[in-house]
């Protein structure tokens, strides 16, 4: 019988308790945090832009991921939101390797960096899967910032 008067024998359908000392497994949602917490912690300078950009991001997407390949991808995406002009989007396309880029990932990442608009990323999904492209994974980070008159991120 546990504390709250509910048994906790085995084959009763009630929860068990973990014993003294084992930790209970994890929620996927506690693993794609602790990821995202150690990516932020192998780049303190971006940390905060780190658990920004994956905040939304289902556990699915990213369990599994090596952290530094985490923030290989904000690095990237952050270098080249550095400048662009107003009212213009910046795009990339790249195939990551560490050799190059310092991160991996095994397909093709597309970057946009845009003013924020309505249906942006169903439009761009849509193109993609009228051109038989398949998305994998749509991290969309919406990222309030300053520039000056010629587009340098302040």
């Amino acid at each position: 019988m546990s504390s709250t008067g509910v048994s906790s024998l085995p084959g009763t359908g009630a929860e068990t308790e973990p014993e003294f000392g084992q930790r209970s497994p994890a929620s996927p949602e506690q693993i794609r945090d602790d990821l995202i917490d150690a990516a932020a912690g192998l780049a303190p300078e971006i940390g905060e832009l780190i658990r920004l950009y994956y905040r939304h991001i289902p556990p699915e997407e990213i369990v599994g991921d090596e952290p530094v390949n985490l923030v290989g991808a904000v690095r990237s995406h952050l270098q080249l939101a550095k400048h662009r002009m107003p009212g213009r989007p910046a795009v990339r396309l790249l195939n990551p390797t560490v050799a190059e880029d310092g991160w991996a990932r095994e397909a093709t990442v597309v970057q946009v960096v845009t003013d924020d608009m309505p249906y942006l990323v169903d439009s761009i999904a849509a193109e993609f899967a009228r051109d038989g492209v398949q998305v994998q994974r749509i991290v969309h980070p919406i990222v309030v910032v300053s520039r000056d008159l010629t587009g340098e991120l302040l």
